[in-house]
C-alpha cells in the first residue's frame, strides 16, 4: 500500500516500499548533488531552488513550488518534514524486519512465538 506524506494541507503519495517512489527519490538526490550555486546567487535562494527541484523530481514538475511556497523558510520546513517522513518509514521497516527475524528464529529453534529460552 502506498504511503502518503501529508504537508501543508496536501497529500503526496510516497513510500519507501514502492519501487517507483524510491527511483524518483534516487533521481531527486542526484538532482540535489548536481545543483551548483550560480554566479552572484544568494545561498538561501540557491538552497530553495535546489529543494524545489528535489520535490519536482520526487512528485512531478511544478509541485516543488506548491510544497515549499518558494521561500527559504518554506523550503527548509518542507524538506525537513519529508526527510523525517522517510526516516520514520525506514525505522518502521527496520523494526518489522527485526521482529520477523526474531519470530523466524524462535520458530526455527522450536520455541513458541513470543517465548524465549534460557
Amino acid at each position: 500500500m502506498m504511503g502518503t506524506w501529508q504537508y501543508g494541507g496536501a497529500a503526496y503519495p510516497f513510500s519507501v516500499t514502492d519501487s517507483g517512489s524510491m527511483q524518483r527519490l534516487k533521481e531527486a538526490l542526484a538532482v540535489l548533488k548536481s545543483c551548483e550555486l550560480e554566479d552572484d546567487e544568494d545561498q538561501a535562494e540557491a538552497y530553495c531552488r535546489m529543494i524545489v527541484a528535489f520535490f519536482d523530481s520526487v512528485f512531478g514538475s511544478n509541485v516543488g513550488l506548491d510544497i515549499t511556497g518558494g521561500d527559504e523558510d518554506g523550503c527548509s520546513a518542507a524538506y525537513l518534514s519529508f526527510v523525517e517522513y522517510v526516516r520514520d518509514q525506514l525505522s518502521g521497516l527496520a523494526r518489522l524486519r527485526k521482529e520477523a527475524e526474531e519470530e523466524y528464529l524462535r520458530r526455527k529453534e522450536g520455541f513458541p512465538v513470543g517465548g524465549g529460552h534460557d
